[in-house]
């Protein structure tokens, strides 16, 4: 069963480093899709400080109500970028920064 969340993984190719329109509504729509195996959908937003504010309104509506069994990762390296009432609704938790060429063995999928 492990196998089939792979079926849901995709990266978002953004252009210049900034978050596009198209894609925060691409999420929006794979948000509200039901699963055909059952299961939870999570959403790991990198760079989230490069998500406009149009990005982030659209992005607090899931926040506020996310359709059943959907979870948000955000991340990013600037909190104050986000809007507070982003923030108001997430549990941060501080990482410490990994050097991805000394990890690189484990990155592998």
């Amino acid at each position: 069963m492990i196998g089939r969340i792979f079926h849901w993984i995709a990266k978002v190719k953004t252009l210049r480093g900034k978050i596009r329109k198209a894609e925060i509504d691409l999420i929006f729509s794979k948000a509200h899709l039901k699963s055909f195996v059952g299961g939870a959908k999570v959403f790991i937003i990198w760079n989230m400080q490069q998500l406009d504010n149009y990005g982030q309104n659209k992005l607090l509506k899931l926040l506020e109500e996310p359709p059943n069994d959907t979870f948000f990762i955000l991340v990013t390296e600037s909190l104050n970028s986000l809007l507070p009432t982003i923030i108001s609704r997430c549990q941060i938790s501080n990482l410490i920064p990994v050097n991805f060429d000394e990890h690189k063995y484990f990155w592998k999928i």
